[in-house]
Formats: C-alpha cells, sequence, structure tokens
C-alpha cells in the first residue's frame, strides 16, 4: 500500500490518539463481551508463503484453502478491480471454515465514479453479489479517492440512502486531508457516517497521521496497519494498539478487523502471527494464531 508510506520514518510520532468523544458515547450503550477477533493479511496469492504459511509445494489453485487455515480474515482488494462470479465466491465460502470473513472492498467502479455509481444502482448490486459468501460475509469497507473532499458529502449521503447498510454493512475511509483538518466538515462526515450506522475504517500508516482518527460510528473497529518492514517500531505499534483492543473490548465493542499490511505484504503474516500471540498472551479471547512451518533449511524471504 503506497497510501502514506514514507521512506524516513525517524521523525514520526506513532502514539496513538485518545478515544473521540464520539466513540465513548457510543460504546458507552454496549456491554462488554467475548468479542469476534478477525486478524489477516491483504491477499494469499504468495508464493513465498509456501513452505513457511502454507504446506511444502502447495499449488497456486490451494493458496486459497492454506490462507483460511492460517487466518480467520481478509481484506478483500481484488473485488476493487473486477466483480467476482458467483463460482468464485461460492468457492470461497466453501473453502472456508465457519469462523473466517471476508471484508470486500466495494468496486472502484463505484467508489471512484463521479456520481458513486448511483445512477445504475451499482451499490446494491454489489452488495446482492457478496451475499454468495453467506455467513463467511463480515463487514466490508468503501475507500473513497483522494479528490473526495467535503463539498461532496451531499454525494455520499446519497449514496448511504440507496445503500443496503442491513444487507452487507460497510466502513468508509477518507483520504482527503481537509475533511480532517476542517473541524466543521470532519462533524459533519462522521456525523454522516454514524446516522447511517455506518462504520469508519481507521488507516495506521505512518505519513498519514491524520486518517488515524478513532472515532467509531458503528460498534466495531477495522484497522488497516501498514507496517514498515517489521522494523521495531512495528511491534510497538502493535503493542500499542493492543492495549487499545482491549481497552476497547472493555467499553463493549465486540468486533475487530484486523488487517497488516507490510512493503509487498511478503511479511504481512509475521506481523500477523506477532498480534494473535500477543493477545493470546493478554486476553482469554478465542484468537486463531498463525502457525509457520519450522524447517531449518529453509531461506527467509
Amino acid at each position: 500500500m503506497k497510501f502514506g508510506k514514507l521512506t524516513d520514518i525517524s521523525r514520526v510520532d506513532f502514539s496513538l490518539p485518545n478515544l473521540a468523544e464520539r466513540s465513548t458515547a457510543l460504546l458507552a450503550k454496549e456491554r462488554p463481551e467475548q468479542p469476534a477477533v478477525y486478524i489477516g493479511c491483504t491477499g494469499w496469492a504468495m508464493k513465498e508463503w509456501v513452505g513457511r504459511y502454507y504446506p511444502p509445494k502447495t499449488a497456486p489453485k490451494d493458496y486459497f484453502k492454506a490462507y483460511a487455515a492460517q487466518f480467520n480474515g481478509i481484506e478483500l482488494n481484488s473485488t476493487h478491480y473486477q466483480l467476482p462470479k458467483v463460482e468464485l465466491l461460492e468457492r470461497w465460502r466453501e473453502e472456508s471454515p465457519q469462523n473466517f470473513r471476508f471484508s470486500p472492498k466495494l468496486g472502484q467502479n463505484i467508489s471512484h465514479a463521479a456520481d458513486l455509481g448511483i445512477n445504475l444502482g451499482l451499490g446494491p448490486s454489489f452488495a446482492e453479489r457478496m451475499q454468495e459468501l453467506g455467513p463467511r460475509l463480515g463487514w466490508g469497507f468503501m475507500q473513497l479517492p483522494p479528490h473526495f473532499g467535503p463539498a461532496k458529502l451531499p454525494l455520499l449521503e446519497q449514496f448511504l440512502k440507496q445503500y443496503p447498510q442491513s444487507l452487507f454493512p460497510i466502513c468508509i475511509e477518507a483520504r482527503q486531508a481537509s475533511i480532517f483538518a476542517d473541524p466543521a466538515a470532519r462533524k459533519d462526515y462522521f456525523d454522516l457516517l454514524q446516522h447511517y450506522k455506518v462504520g469508519t475504517c481507521i488507516t495506521d500508516v505512518a505519513g498519514r497521521r491524520d486518517v488515524l482518527h478513532l472515532e467509531l460510528t458503528a460498534p466495531l473497529l477495522m484497522l488497516r496497519f501498514v507496517g514498515n518492514g517489521l522494523l521495531p517500531s512495528d511491534y510497538q505499534r502493535v503493542d500499542a494498539w493492543i492495549e487499545k483492543i482491549m481497552s476497547l473490548q472493555s467499553q463493549g465493542l465486540k468486533e475487530f478487523y484486523l488487517f497488516l499490511h507490510e512493503p509487498d505484504n511478503l511479511l504481512a503474516p509475521d506481523i500477523c502471527q506477532y498480534m494473535a500471540e500477543q493477545l493470546a498472551k493478554k486476553t482469554d479471547w478465542s484468537i486463531k494464531i498463525p502457525q509457520p512451518y519450522q524447517d531449518p533449511q529453509l531461506q527467509l524471504f
């Protein structure tokens, strides 16, 4: 993921912000209970994972089945570029365990269209197609383009009025800096999402600390964490997130979608494993922990 990437992170303040007042008020209505925690990467077609996280000699056609055996969530970016055929969605559903969740990214013909696909009803059509994933369908997300600023919020409201949130719930990820820099625009944006019971997709990346806002508009956390090649700061940041996640759960948050990126995603399973292990150590929650193969002859990436 190139968004917000920096070549020099030495001066970045990676500390996490406090929970927004909106989030505190939202969680005050909830009661703490065993949460659903989905930890995963952003794809599975990685030959470099064969012999480490996939069984040796795993064929490309079996990569997803091998992925689903290790992780219980996926940030499904392929749906942004092409709407999957029914048969493919059915196969993914059948090849994944019951506790696995897909988080599809809405198509670019919706999020990047001048009218957000409203005139053709593309949002409802996308939501309907995703129903083929059955109970494996989790919360998805729509990533707005960088030029989508405060002036276009009325268009976003038109989209949300049409979108079937109860059928396929989504979060929104905004990237236009002015949405976060202007207090009035920021309030309007988050008010709009909360009114339509749409979540916020929060991104933790070095070069754009403004999109790390902890403004929750629905009772879940969808986090896109962007690491920097497994530097010590990556692990320190994960540790900070674990404390934040535990705090959110104690206040009543029930669902966590935690998607971890690393450069080229070759190292993403390693940081996923670390987060899962640390959460399992510090809580009594049901956490799926990836288990890499221990082959002393295997060369790392």
